[in-house]
């Protein structure tokens, strides 16, 4: 039976989340339920997917992949480095609204597992994880803004620095 598995993304500029739809990936033989469910309660944004946790290398080194690798990658729990299994992994489009301007970031959510815990993962060619880590949200080949990315296990805050 599937587990439910919850992630949050909080900041003021989120002005929408959104799951892409096939972009799933779960170690073989386990189960899911897509698409997650994404509510939202104030700034906090909850992402809950029903599915198996077992992780595997094959899902991490699809993961790592694709978000380009240990720069582009970020935990705020158990991370560093790359992660060498995880459960699953899955695409959203965060929209932040920056200066009056919605603008479109697409991110990989993973699980892993440290410690005694299911942690979380974000990574893509938007993250730069290269001393702090950061999310670089980009619009016409601009920045609009670089945002401080925090968290614990199971959540992430996008704050300006």
């Amino acid at each position: 039976m599937a587990s439910s598995n919850s992630v949050t993304l909080t900041s003021s500029l989120i002005s929408n989340v959104s799951y892409i739809n096939g972009s799933l990936v779960i170690t073989e033989g386990e189960d899911a339920s897509p698409p997650p469910t994404i509510t939202r309660s104030g700034t906090t944004w909850t992402i809950t997917l029903e599915a198996d946790r077992s992780g595997s290398a094959t899902v991490a080194t699809s993961f790592n992949n694709a978000t380009g690798g240990e720069n582009h990658e970020y935990a705020p729990d158990g991370g560093g480095g790359t992660p060498d299994k995880l459960n699953f992994y899955y695409q959203v489009t965060i929209t932040f609204t920056v200066d009056g301007t919605a603008v479109p970031v697409n991110v990989y959510l993973a699980q892993g597992h440290y410690s005694l815990t299911n942690n979380w993962w974000i990574g893509g060619n938007t993250v730069i994880n290269i001393g702090d880590p950061l999310l670089l949200v980009i619009s016409n080949n601009a920045i609009k803004a670089a945002l401080k990315i925090s968290g614990s296990t199971s959540s992430f805050n996008f704050t300006q620095p």
